[in-house]
């Protein structure tokens, strides 16, 4: 096949006539990609959305190119899908601050065609908030112990008391 995809054949009527081969050019081929503006931006993740419109070509990948903005090189993430529309979820973000993105896709003849570059910056981190209120139902075996959290950004990874014996 060597890499040759749908040529039209017109095919000699006599053997002294020539068979033409007519291949479409790289003209014929049309890949507009448009980068989406990004949604659901938290700290440390956004979700990315592209669309693309092809003509005489085969969407094989989907994905975006993303960096830090300040940074010299793209990372890569591609979508679990290659119809248009397409997302990613990216994570594993820095909190506040500025990301440049843009939309690809490859087609089967390994060509890539990128959209617009574009911007967004993560929320700000937010601390966690811990309130403690005073116990309750104590006696001289055992108390109830009241408090509460906002999470803010951060993964909770453990909840509880720190006790300790008041000196004597």
């Amino acid at each position: 096949n060597d890499g040759v995809k749908d040529a039209t054949v017109k095919k000699a009527q006599t053997e002294s006539e020539t068979i033409t081969f007519v291949f479409p050019n790289e003209s014929d081929v049309n890949v507009t990609v448009t980068t989406g503006n990004a949604a659901n931006i938290e700290a440390t993740s956004a979700t990315l959305s592209g669309t693309y419109e092809v003509k005489n070509a085969e969407v094989t990948e989907a994905g975006f190119e993303y960096k830090v903005s300040t940074a010299s090189s793209f990372e890569k993430i591609t979508s679990t899908s290659t119809t248009s529309p397409f997302t990613a979820d990216v994570k594993a973000l820095t909190a506040g601050t500025e990301y440049t993105y843009k939309a690809y896709v490859k087609t089967a003849e390994d060509a890539v065609y990128y959209g617009e570059e574009k911007t967004f910056t993560t929320q700000e981190a937010k601390e966690i908030v811990v309130t403690t209120e005073k116990p309750t139902d104590i006696t001289i075996t055992s108390a109830t112990f009241i408090g509460s959290y906002v999470a803010g950004n951060e993964e909770v990874k453990f909840i509880g008391f720190d006790l300790k014996k008041d000196k004597e």
